[in-house]
């Protein structure tokens, strides 16, 4: 859910080239590491769950301009690591389909390695007392807030405005209104331009040129954004309690004494 769906040039090269370096020398530190490991049920996984958040963030929620992403899911079934290189693998193929730009792989990469990673170590406490499905709720609902907060903050320090993160708003109200036409054409009160594509020139977004349903503004922007974290938790808390309920050795729960009813 937390991705930043900015083309090339809006963050400078040097946030994007320090993203690639570090995300590179994480994966480094990650493949020493699990050479150790049991590969050849880890590696099979790792693929399974890069297909899931591939489906989960290609697909939309319907009126809302937000997706899920499966990420704290796929760091549970494959683990932190594993799921990492899952992370930086569909950023980068979803890059090529318009899901921000080449340069900001790495930064989505960390943004969403840091909810996947913070996401999986909180299930994995509260699923001593608590039942998966919610541990699941519960540790994805934080770790979606916390790679909310750190995208926010990435835009407000790498663009020195809140206006690329209007944009993803604006750019799927745009793109309802006018899903007949070839061309993206100009916002009504000229805030975005037409072009070809898909790519907007980013000026002047304002709060007020937020819509949902019949809210407006940052009620809608908070209306928005909290139904994207709830639908993100209740979807990974399902779909851990139906994986404990049939295979629980793939979340790591068949010695949890707690269990869905």
């Amino acid at each position: 859910m937390s991705h930043i769906h900015i083309s090339d040039g809006v963050i400078s090269a040097f946030w994007g080239l320090g993203g690639y370096l570090i995300v590179g020398l994480i994966i480094f530190l990650i493949l020493r590491k699990v050479e150790k490991t049991d590969l050849k049920k880890k590696i099979p996984m790792t693929g399974v769950v890069a297909a899931l958040m591939i489906v989960g963030m290609s697909v939309p929620l319907g009126p809302l301009p937000v997706h899920l992403s499966l990420a704290v899911l796929s760091a549970i079934i494959a683990g932190p690591a594993l799921g990492f290189i899952a992370i930086f693998v569909v950023n980068f193929l979803l890059a090529f389909f318009g899901h921000g730009g080449m340069t900001i792989v790495g930064l989505n990469t960390i943004i969403i390695g840091a909810e996947a990673f913070v996401g999986s170590m909180l299930f994995r406490l509260l699923s001593k007392k608590l039942t998966p499905f919610k541990s699941a709720s519960i540790a994805t609902a934080i770790g979606v807030i916390v790679s909310m907060t750190m995208m926010i903050g990435l835009i407000g320090i790498t663009t020195g405005g809140y206006e690329v993160f209007l944009h993803k708003f604006l750019d799927h109200h745009h793109e309802v209104e006018h899903s007949n036409e070839g061309v993206h054409q100009k916002h009504e009160d000229g805030h975005l331009q037409q072009q070809h594509g898909g790519e907007y020139n980013e000026e002047g977004h304002d709060v007020k040129d937020v819509k949902f349903l019949f809210l407006s503004g940052w009620t809608a922007i908070v209306i928005i954004l909290l139904l994207g974290i709830f639908t993100e938790s209740m979807g990974t808390g399902l779909i851990v309690k139906f994986f404990n309920k049939i295979r629980p050795d793939i979340t790591g729960e068949s010695n949890t004494a707690v269990t869905d009813k």
